[in-house]
């Protein structure tokens, strides 16, 4: 586990986030949502992730030979670590259109959900300052 100094201000909103996720969001698109798990008023919509929530190391052997191994596993901010994919709140299986995403069944349901969710109470959620 790596522990990383809090910065000296970070702003965050307490506005409402939807994340789409599928099959699709892999790697680091798995590790942004990752950032976003355990924050208020944030909620997931789509697909399983692909899976690819590990961090790599590589490591020479001979010549150009490289053997990459999965070192590690990522953590959302309360600690909950993803050794595999993540899984929508909101599962939504079919009615993709990317060629119109106003018809989009994923995209929709975020949407809806954005309407009618409310700001997190705690204005300060996730944010860090540095006291003096």
């Amino acid at each position: 586990m790596t522990a990383l100094p809090a910065p000296t201000v970070r702003t965050q909103s307490n506005r409402p986030i939807a994340v789409l996720l599928s099959g699709m969001t892999a790697s680091s698109g798995e590790i942004v949502a990752i950032s976003l798990q355990g924050r208020p008023a944030t909620r997931f919509f789509g697909e399983p992730t692909y899976g690819a929530t590990t961090a790599n190391t590589s490591y020479p052997i001979q010549g150009k030979s490289y053997l990459t191994l999965a070192g590690s596993v990522d953590a959302d901010r309360t600690g909950r670590v993803y050794p595999l994919r993540l899984l929508p709140d909101n599962l939504i299986t079919e009615g993709d259109n990317f060629a119109d995403l106003q018809q989009d069944a994923k995209v929709l349901a975020a949407l809806n959900w954005l309407k009618t969710a409310k700001p997190s109470r705690n204005k300060d959620a996730g944010t860090a300052k540095k006291s003096h």
